[in-house]
């Protein structure tokens, strides 16, 4: 899915292209494990409903793996982009 995120100011009017993409549970869950996060629970909704293979939604927490819970060095952080960027 493409999208745009627009901001206007006194410049003018921004556009931040977005592009979005589902990810299936399993992909989510292989992200987390190679950022160093394992999953601790994971729901069929918000209302902490049994996830199986026939729910349509999920809830997934992850927390650091127990090996790897210190943060990275600030330098070595992603910067957010300029649209996110405190003012």
């Amino acid at each position: 899915m493409r999208s745009a995120h627009v901001e206007a100011g006194e410049k003018g009017v921004s556009l931040y292209p977005v592009r979005l993409r589902y990810a299936p549970p399993a992909e989510l869950d292989l992200m987390a494990l190679l950022a160093g996060m394992r999953l601790r629970v994971r729901y069929g909704g918000w209302n902490r409903e049994p996830f199986d293979s026939v729910s349509p939604f999920h809830v997934s927490l992850y927390e650091l793996d127990g090996a790897k819970q210190q943060r990275p060095a600030r330098s070595s952080r992603p910067k957010r982009p300029p649209h996110l960027r405190k003012k």
